[in-house]
């Protein structure tokens, strides 16, 4: 099965880690890469605001929203930042509890970016 990037229509894991990239399996969708276009001059929580923006904005494209995904994978540079990000995420996520994962990385690429999100949707079993 090839997977390959919403935006861009190339193949998953393609040398452009900057840009989102989208897996369709049989198992559902999982959104990577999800981080802010202009980090340098944003707060933590204003570059997971961005990187939630776009990752509703690719959910929507296959009729999903937020309140579909069933996990959530935080990635961020410095862990003591992170909780100014919790009145965004109590707002996105208040009615509804997907699974966290949380990864701390020594640092991010490029230098600037403090959070990446990935974005999983489950399939309905049918």
């Amino acid at each position: 099965m090839l997977m390959t990037d919403a935006l861009h229509h190339t193949p998953f894991g393609s040398p452009s880690a900057a840009m989102p990239r989208v897996e369709h399996t049989p198992a559902g969708i999982r959104i990577r890469g999800l981080r802010s276009s202009s980090p340098q001059t944003q707060t933590i929580a204003e570059q997971c605001a961005a990187a939630l923006e776009t990752g509703t904005a690719i959910l929507a494209r296959d009729d999903l929203s937020l309140k579909d995904v069933t996990r959530v994978v935080y990635i961020i540079e410095g862990a003591a930042d992170f909780p100014s990000c919790f009145p965004l995420l109590r707002q996105v996520f208040s009615n509804f509890s997907p699974s966290l994962t949380f990864m701390w990385v020594k640092s991010m690429t490029p230098a600037g970016v403090k959070i990446e999100v990935e974005l999983c949707v489950e399939a309905e079993p049918v």
